[in-house]
């Protein structure tokens, strides 16, 4: 990794914070999140200080990006040939996106490397529960969780589907064995206690774009 290339190194401090606002991270929680100190990474992200090969291989171990795109990067755009699908339905009101049926066809495929994996696929998002992070009108990249009653991770964001059919992009605050609490970011709405007993399908909440 060539750093001395001023061209380069500029658009990797471009990228990185390209990515904290789109995704509405803050610059303490992508401190805690790689493990860095907050001052090391203000000096990083306002060019203060030259970012190091462990900065760059943190960075992309802790966001699931390759190390190519964090030094190359690329932009979301629609494809057909490439990408992950994306379905014009909202996550709140939309069809099993766990397994779509041969009836159902994406629309397009959202080509971002980030999230060009294997069981990732791309829907819409309305709501205020989740702004400032994720606004309504968002579309969000989630993957099915098959164990998710063995490895939810309290902090992060997921998106649940309940046996009657109730479905919620929250962050799992708790674990109180029975139940998850599910909490908003926007602090006008309350707790939400959901039993494990009545999920039906868990996916990750992996990251969220803007409209094209």
């Amino acid at each position: 990794m060539n750093l001395n290339n001023k061209k380069m190194y500029e658009s990797v401090i471009q990228r990185v914070n390209n990515l904290l606002t789109e995704n509405k991270i803050s610059e303490n929680e992508f401190a805690k999140r790689i493990g860095i100190p907050q001052k090391t990474v203000n000096n990083y992200l306002s060019n203060k200080r030259k970012i190091s090969i462990e900065f760059i291989e943190s960075f992309s171990r802790s966001f699931g990006l390759s190390i190519d795109w964090v030094l190359n990067g690329e932009e979301p755009v629609k494809s057909y040939s490439s990408g992950r699908p994306y379905y014009n339905v909202d996550f709140l009101g939309g069809f099993d996106l766990s397994a779509p049926d041969n009836t159902i066809n994406p629309d397009y495929n959202i080509d971002y490397q980030p999230y060009n994996k294997d069981g990732v696929i791309w829907c819409n998002i309305t709501g205020e529960s989740m702004e400032p992070k994720i606004n309504s009108g968002d579309k969000i990249a989630i993957s099915e969780i098959l164990d998710w009653d063995k490895c939810l991770v309290c902090g992060e964001i997921y998106a649940i589907i309940t046996k009657n059919n109730l479905r919620t992009v929250k962050i799992v605050y708790e674990d109180t064995g029975d139940k998850f609490i599910l909490k908003a970011i926007n602090k006008e709405f309350n707790p939400q206690p959901i039993k494990k007993n009545m999920i039906l399908k868990v996916f990750k909440v992996l990251g969220c774009i803007k409209a094209f």
